[in-house]
């Protein structure tokens, strides 16, 4: 897989990264632009949506100003971040560094052997993983569960599935499932009169995965699994789907056997469409 986005951040332009811009574009990645200081580098983000972020921790002004940068752009587009500085490592620096989920930690002067190997590691785990963002009421989670067993197998073919029950006691959970959105690379959308009633599917998770598809392009499987009035659908655009089965027929009137035949395993087919 070639043309990754990259963002380089980086306030020594000339000396550190011009030549990082350089070996990147040899090895077939997408260069989106060079930030100097951490407030560029946060909109630039924010703007170019890149998938990996080359971050220098000492930035103007600010000697641990790329970590705080990284933590906002990882929260923000999800993207992975690769530390590349000469700063200190210190344990506490490590530990702050840490807490940022960084995929890879160079320091300067880096070899070219060093920086292609995390990149290449890079590489391989963005074509070998697909995220499946699963969107559902908590009233739905006993439908969302029969679900699941066949999500699950499909691990062994690089889909991994993802719900707001795998975020651990004591996270950040609206980041957590943030994060998880923008890394989507599809979505299941579990339809019902509680789906619909939820403040924070229709005003969060919602808006940011049909943005997704608008942007990127991604699969959204509009699944309804109970009745939800025609205009209700329609005010919130799910009708301009391409629907995976009629809303006059929800899931729920269906009985185990069909759906499981007819729903869960036609998803997972599609799902893995581009892996078999």
């Amino acid at each position: 897989m070639a043309g990754e986005r990259v963002l380089i951040v980086e306030n020594e332009v000339t000396m550190e990264a011009r030549p990082l811009e350089r070996f990147l574009k040899k090895h077939e990645f997408l260069v989106v632009g060079i930030a100097k200081d951490a407030t560029k580098a946060v909109r630039m983000a924010r703007e170019e949506r890149p998938s990996l972020v080359l971050m220098d921790i000492m930035l103007p002004g600010d000697a641990e100003g790329g970590v705080k940068a990284a933590r906002q752009i990882r929260n923000e587009t999800g993207a992975a971040i690769i530390y590349v500085t000469g700063a200190e490592t210190s344990q506490d620096l490590i530990n702050k560094v840490a807490g940022t989920e960084p995929f890879g930690f160079l320091t300067k002067p880096w070899s070219e052997e060093q920086l292609l190997a995390v990149l290449k590691l890079f590489r391989a785990k963005s074509v070998g993983k697909k995220v499946v963002f699963v969107c559902y009421a908590h009233e739905d989670r006993e439908m969302k569960n029969e679900l699941y067993p066949f999500l699950k197998s499909l691990e062994s073919v690089g889909v991994d599935a993802w719900d707001d029950e795998r975020i651990r006691y004591g996270d950040y959970w609206k980041d957590e499932i943030d994060a998880a959105v923008r890394r989507a690379d599809a979505a299941i959308l579990l339809v019902s009169i509680d789906f619909m009633n939820s403040l924070f599917i229709q005003e969060s998770e919602l808006p940011q995965l049909l943005t997704l598809r608008e942007r990127k392009g991604i699969p959204v499987f509009v699944v309804h699994i109970r009745s939800v009035p025609k205009a209700t659908l329609q005010q919130k655009g799910l009708l301009t789907f391409q629907n995976f089965n009629d809303p006059n027929d929800p899931l729920a009137h269906w009985d185990r056997a069909e759906r499981e035949k007819k729903a869960w395993t036609r998803i997972c087919d599609e799902l893995t469409r581009d892996r078999v």
